[in-house]
């Protein structure tokens, strides 16, 4: 047998081994392997999984939230600088108070009232002059105040907004001087006498509280006209005094309102605070016209507020103090 058939029939070296032509899996040959027939897959196909999930971000508060949280802080802030003025200032303040008491000791024996409502009548209008005086003075002065410390930049810059700031200082000023009201109440009960005034106040109760509460936010619109005015014409301090003075003395509670020129009478029914003492004194029925004019100062001081401070940012005096 030569090589050349060894190499063709050959246990070994046979076409149909597996190191022949046909390759290991050809099934040529003997010792070929069969190919095995495709099985179907019944399984049914598989599901996509959810997409891989990406870096974890915090999630945003809702807006509400967000805008409550910002207002908190002002507000916080507002009474943290307050109390480094009361720190600071502590004396000027407690002469404040003393003055004020002055002035209702004077009006409670220059005329004396008879009834004891009308003792409370007048002791609830040197109040509420006196907690929306402290809130009044603040906003006619922060523009210029601010300015002059350098601050109002930063203010302008801060995340929380223009509202925001302004009605947290509205909201810290009206809480503190809630505080110096409650000590003048006290003195207040001292001298006019614990059962009289009591007595009145427990008749006016009902009527004081909406009549207050339409008067201060009267007197807070007052304000935001004084601020819009300082925006422009930044000196508008002399002015805050001498409207604040003239709503102690012609409001109705120092001085007794049958004694007013009939000038003063119609000056006052603008009054916020004339109107509040009026509808504690008469009644109900006067609920409606002292709601307009504290509706009516509102609209105004935001008005004011707005033109005048978009003035102010065209012209670039926000910060300026001249």
């Amino acid at each position: 047998m030569t090589g050349a058939d060894a190499t063709a029939t050959g246990p070994a070296g046979g076409l149909g081994s597996g190191r022949g032509t046909g390759g290991p899996d050809s099934g040529t040959g003997a010792a070929g392997r069969l190919s095995a027939p495709a099985v179907e897959d019944s399984r049914p196909p598989a599901t996509p999984g959810p997409p891989p999930a990406g870096p974890w971000r915090p999630s945003r508060p809702a807006a509400g939230a967000e805008a409550a949280g910002d207002l908190r802080r002002a507000v916080t802030a507002a009474l943290l600088k307050k109390r480094a003025e009361y720190r600071r200032y502590w004396l000027d303040f407690a002469v404040g108070l003393a003055i004020k008491c002055i002035f209702f000791l004077g009006a409670l024996y220059a005329a004396p009232a008879a009834d004891p409502r009308e003792t409370a009548v007048r002791v609830f209008g040197f109040s509420l002059w006196y907690l929306s005086a402290h809130v009044v003075a603040k906003l006619g002065n922060m523009a210029l105040e601010e300015a002059y410390q350098g601050t109002a930049e930063q203010l302008l810059v801060t995340r929380t907004r223009p509202g925001q700031l302004l009605a947290g200082v509205v909201v810290a000023e009206t809480l503190l001087s809630a505080l110096w009201v409650g000590l003048f109440l006290a003195v207040a009960t001292v001298l006019a006498g614990p059962e009289r005034l009591w007595s009145g106040a427990a008749a006016v109760a009902g009527r004081a509280l909406v009549f207050g509460l339409a008067g201060l936010l009267g007197m807070i619109g007052m304000g935001l006209v004084l601020l819009g005015l300082s925006l422009r014409f930044k000196q508008v301090g002399a002015l805050t005094e001498v409207v604040l003075y003239y709503l102690l003395v012609f409001s109705g509670f120092f001085l007794p309102g049958d004694t007013l020129p009939w000038a003063l009478h119609l000056l006052n029914q603008l009054s916020p605070l004339a109107r509040a003492v009026d509808g504690v004194r008469a009644g109900w029925g006067t609920a409606a016209a002292a709601g307009l004019v504290s509706a009516g100062w509102l609209v105004a001081g935001c008005a004011v507020l707005y033109s005048q401070w978009q003035w102010a940012r065209r012209a670039g005096r926000l910060g300026s103090y001249v």
